[in-house]
């Protein structure tokens, strides 16, 4: 099966319990297979199993099963939680715009350059693992490329762009890059020796989008 299958299918599992909570696995394999799509036929129960643990693995979305209720759930927490609701949409984005190559006549796609979304889980490596970062990086208002080396802290998204929250050794200080403006993105062996005790929601807590607060105590309006 191809992988727009496999996620399909994820979606279709995640999508039943999500309005459907505590459904026993005959009522998941009878809405999967009403889907009437060739790859949906022969749902077991043994795929039912792997697929929950590759969801697991691929979102973070835990469906568990109740004793009590006899049927399978997620957990409200998790389904309340607005982290739920951006992975369902990109799942959604991504099953309409395969879709889309056979409706081409019917949707209209705008062209855009990339928001350096390739680079978000190199990113994520290294801040976790504290290693130092290379990259290009072309600001807004300027022709020339720089060279940059950073120890990387955090990523923010704003208005459906992201931004890397890093030290720049040239400097010595925090700096914001847009992840659109990061080319050429090098992941080094070498650890950060800067200790950074540093909580990106505390930091953002009083500012509206990149702007940073410059330890400016917020004024009541």
């Amino acid at each position: 099966m191809s992988k727009k299958g496999y996620i399909n299918r994820y979606l279709l599992i995640i999508n039943k319990l999500k309005q459907s909570p505590y459904s026993t696995f005959e009522e998941i394999q009878n809405h999967i297979e009403s889907q009437n799509f060739d790859y949906l036929i022969g749902f077991s129960k043994r795929t039912f199993q792997r697929d929950t643990k590759e969801i697991s693995e691929l979102s973070g979305i835990e469906i568990e099963y109740s004793k009590a209720k006899k049927g399978y759930f997620i957990n409200k927490e998790i389904v309340e939680n607005g982290n739920f609701n951006r992975i369902m949409e990109s799942f959604d984005v991504f099953n309409s715009l395969n879709y889309a190559k056979v409706a081409t006549p019917f949707i209209y796609l705008e062209n855009r350059k990339p928001k350096g979304t390739e680079n978000l889980y190199g990113l994520i490596y290294a801040i976790k693992n504290r290693f130092i970062v290379r990259f290009s990086y072309h600001k807004y208002w300027e022709d020339e490329i720089n060279e940059r080396e950073a120890s990387p802290i955090g990523l923010k998204e704003f208005k459906n762009r992201w931004y890397l929250l890093a030290i720049d050794h040239k400097v010595n200080d925090m700096r914001i890059f847009g992840l659109d403006r990061i080319s050429d993105l090098e992941i080094s062996s070498m650890q950060s020796k800067k200790q950074i005790n540093f909580k990106i929601e505390e930091y953002f807590q009083n500012c509206f989008g990149i702007s940073s607060p410059n330890g400016e105590v917020p004024q009541e309006i």
